[in-house]
């Protein structure tokens, strides 16, 4: 003799998060400075893991939570951050979202070019500007014999002085973004 019974249960079968589904965007920082990052997601229910590339090539957790603030960084730092929710399972962290920070350089040099020209009337005079290293971050503020004047974005002057038949001096004020260090550069258009 013996019992029969019957039994019903759901089995539920989650997806995986895709990259796709989190917001996340890099930023730069000056040297010995943190970054704050911030994930978002329309996924109910979001926990956020972040995680760092290390030296060995790896990608180890950090963090959890949707903000993240790094140590202070002195070189470039990748991340990835992922999602897990309600009804997902957290993707890999390699299908995660790569978020980058990248560390700002301090501007050590700079050079306007050439540092005399002579001009002749219906002639043309080409300054360049030359900031070293070239991927810093900085802004300008040129002036001929100080009044200021426009130039283009590949740092070639143009809409100079009116031409007073004078000797112009072309200075230009160079900014760095970190260090809000100045910097000098002359150079002279003899007429």
């Amino acid at each position: 003799n013996y019992c029969e019974a019957q039994a019903t249960f759901t089995v539920t079968v989650k997806a995986y998060a895709v990259s796709a589904e989190i917001i996340a965007n890099g930023t730069s920082v000056c040297p010995n400075t943190s970054a704050t990052l911030t994930a978002s997601s329309s996924v109910s229910g979001a926990v956020y893991h972040w995680h760092q590339l290390k030296a060995d090539g790896e990608y180890h957790i950090v963090s959890t939570g949707a903000t993240y603030t790094t140590p202070a960084l002195t070189e470039a730092a990748s991340y990835k951050v992922t999602v897990t929710g309600t009804n997902l399972c957290e993707q890999a962290v390699d299908a995660g979202k790569s978020v980058d920070v990248n560390v700002l350089t301090k501007i050590t040099d700079i050079e306007l070019t050439p540092a005399v020209s002579d001009f002749v009337i219906g002639g043309n005079d080409v300054k360049t500007l030359t900031i070293t290293p070239s991927n810093a971050v900085y802004n300008t503020i040129w002036t001929a014999n100080g009044k200021p004047i426009e130039v283009e974005t590949d740092g070639h002057v143009q809409n100079t002085v009116e031409k007073t038949f004078v000797d112009t001096e072309y200075r230009v004020e160079v900014i760095g973004e970190c260090s809000r260090d100045t910097l000098y550069a002359t150079t002279t258009v003899v007429w």
